[in-house]
């Protein structure tokens, strides 16, 4: 199968939809028959409270924690504790195993968790300057090196509750016209 990689990016707001898009796409891309690698992250709540963040292998399902208000740890951002075993051991390995294995990489999200890892950060590079599509999430605010490289080498897409399914179908679009096949596009 011949194609050519693209580099795209989602930013947006807290709570604009960035992960909820993400999920979408990978099913979409999943049911055309594209092999899917890398990691998204989810809430964690309790009593209508976000108290941490999972981290999800797209390829294995496995799960951990990323960080957590009772999570020990010595990097903290804000009020959450980073697991930087589990964002290493899930997501850097996840992405280890796209760069090998998949078509198509998922990094949900580039943000000020992920960051406090240097192995994170190494991956994330290589991945950035691959020949793999690759589905960013970046941080709204942020000013890291990284994640400024990563905003100016991907098409940038800001997510808002008004756009959001727009967006999300122009990307199934490009991620799907960029590979040569004859596969049926699933709409969300």
């Amino acid at each position: 199968m011949i194609y050519h990689f693209l580099k795209l990016a989602l930013t947006g707001k807290p709570k604009s939809g960035k992960t909820t898009a993400v999920l979408k796409l990978v099913n979409s891309l999943l049911k055309n028959g594209i092999k899917v690698g890398g990691f998204y992250t989810v809430e964690v709540k309790k009593n209508d409270k976000r108290i941490g963040f999972e981290i999800v292998d797209i390829s294995t399902g496995k799960r951990g924690v990323l960080a957590g208000v009772d999570q020990e740890s010595k990097i903290k951002v804000g009020k959450y504790g980073v697991n930087v075993e589990d964002l290493e051991g899930i997501g850097v390995k996840a992405l280890e195993h796209g760069l090998e294995n998949c078509q198509v990489l998922i990094i949900d999200e580039v943000g000020p968790m992920e960051l406090k890892s240097e192995l994170f950060r190494k991956v994330a590079h290589q991945v950035l300057n691959s020949d793999k599509s690759t589905v960013f999430t970046v941080h709204y605010k942020s000013s890291d090196d990284l994640v400024k490289e990563v905003k100016r080498k991907s098409n940038l897409y800001e997510l808002t509750p008004d756009n959001r399914e727009k967006i999300l179908s122009t990307l199934i679009d490009e991620l799907m016209a960029a590979f040569d096949t004859n596969c049926k596009v699933f709409k969300v």
